[in-house]
């Protein structure tokens, strides 16, 4: 069995927690080994936000179809409880929701065709948490409409055999978050832009230019229908709640936080095989509540 260390002791869900995760994923991939058993040794870890399991999945995902097969060694009791809580270490076929009062996302691997049982999963482990920011049932209705997009481009563009998803309320950051992680395998925006602007002679883009490309309301690879990542709603949301969202592909980093003006974006050393999503939600108490503009004719800041 080859051993790897994994030599971060924090694992966060950030440009830098992507990229460390990314290059294990390179490391093992790029074994010259007959002995395709490999043991990732966390001894120096002590940390890995837990929504990141779904990155995880995914890597593990990969490195499965290449014939590898993993083994997690020394894991702390603080990940190695986490991890079984939200069912990563103990994946199954029957899925059965979490508590809503619970500070778990459920870890889960989908099937590109399972649609509705991703938008039960969205309405059970993420709206219905009591710690969700308050809004109305219509504008939900559209949280998980925007949240399908991603899905669904997820399977159709990224043409990925698998979507995997996890997150974590994390009470005790200042602010207190909700994070809710997407990741799939398949391709990346890079490619399915550079396609789509080709067949049109127009210049081929940087992988985070691609990200931020695809995120605009009007821009889509889907021939004959604009749209984009069907986000719109999604990231006005996120702005009035100060949130933000992290999207990884290729080996590109895009960051939307607190503003349409404030986005961070750089290049990556080392390429992602998908794409990863990362939606993290203010859920600090205060008293706002949010609708849509149609809801009502009182002019409030937190109406859509």
């Amino acid at each position: 069995m080859i051993k790897i260390d994994v030599n971060k002791k924090s694992i966060n869900s950030d440009s830098i927690g992507y990229e460390y995760l990314t290059s294990i994923y390179h490391e093992i991939i790029n074994i010259d080994n007959k002995d395709k058993n490999i043991e990732l040794n966390f001894k120096k870890t002590t940390w890995i936000d837990a929504n990141l399991a779904a990155v995880l999945g995914a890597i593990l995902r990969i490195i499965k179809l290449n014939g590898y097969n993993v083994f997690f060694s020394n894991l702390n009791g603080a990940i190695s409880s986490i991890l079984n809580r939200n069912g990563f270490l103990s994946f199954g076929d029957i899925y059965k929701p979490s508590s809503s009062t619970d500070t778990v996302i459920n870890y889960w691997q989908f099937a590109p065709s399972q649609n509705d049982t991703f938008s039960f999963y969205v309405n059970e482990e993420i709206l219905s948490k009591t710690c969700f920011p308050k809004c109305s049932n219509l504008l939900k209705d559209e949280i998980v409409r925007n949240m399908f997009e991603l899905f669904n481009n997820a399977a159709i563009h990224g043409q990925s055999d698998s979507i995997f998803t996890c997150g974590q309320h994390y009470p005790n950051k200042k602010p207190a978050t909700l994070d809710f992680t997407i990741v799939d395998i398949g391709k990346t925006f890079l490619e399915n832009v550079n396609n789509y602007k080709i067949l049109r002679n127009e210049s081929i883009v940087n992988s985070h230019e691609a990200i931020d490309w695809a995120t605009k309301e009007k821009n889509s690879t889907k021939i004959g229908k604009p749209g984009g990542l069907g986000l719109s709603l999604l990231l006005d949301f996120l702005n009035l709640n100060k949130g933000k969202i992290q999207i990884v592909s290729d080996n590109g980093y895009w960051e939307y936080r607190n503003g349409k003006v404030n986005i961070y974006n750089r290049e990556l050393n080392h390429v992602f095989p998908g794409a990863i999503i990362n939606i993290e939600f203010n859920v600090e108490e205060n008293d706002d509540f949010y609708l849509l503009k149609k809801e009502s004719s009182i002019s409030v800041d937190n109406i859509f």
